[in-house]
């Protein structure tokens, strides 16, 4: 341990020493200007941009949120239409249930789920309206909370 404790204050003593010297040799980096005019580089390859005015900026974020925005109202009309096929034949979306309650308790018989499995069991799900998805991952989420199926959901 005090091998360790000697090394350790050499290391920082050592990278102290580095840093002083190297500030004392080139304090404001003297060097680098010299050697950028010897080449004689314009100043102005290493000049800022002009700073934009807030205003611009202002705009800039609002066209990137209202863009956001947009596509998110794209992305939650499509759900709703793919929810009101699902619900536009009582007859179809008893079906989809039914089977996607036989499938919850098949693999309650196994015990578990694979992963793959696990995904075409969601999807069926996902193709159930609102309310059906709701009472179909209630009743898998009390399936696997109460070991009756041992899996993961991703």
């Amino acid at each position: 341990m005090k091998i360790l404790v000697a090394i350790c204050s050499i290391q920082l003593f050592l990278l102290l020493f580095l840093i002083v010297e190297i500030k004392s040799d080139d304090p404001a980096g003297e060097s680098a200007v010299q050697a950028i005019d010897e080449v004689g580089l314009p100043n102005e390859a290493f000049s800022m941009p002009p700073a934009m005015d807030e205003e611009r900026l202002r705009q800039i974020i609002r066209e990137e949120v209202g863009q956001l925005n947009q596509e998110d109202r794209a992305v939650r009309q499509s759900e709703d239409d793919v929810s009101i096929v699902a619900t536009e034949d009582p007859e179809i979306v008893a079906q989809q249930m039914e089977y996607v309650a036989q499938q919850i308790e098949y693999y309650k018989s196994l015990g578990s789920i694979s992963i793959k499995e696990m995904d075409e069991l969601q999807f069926e799900v996902a193709k159930l309206d609102s309310e059906g998805r709701k009472q179909m991952m209630s009743t898998l989420f009390k399936a696997m909370n109460a070991g009756e199926i041992d899996g993961r959901l991703q």
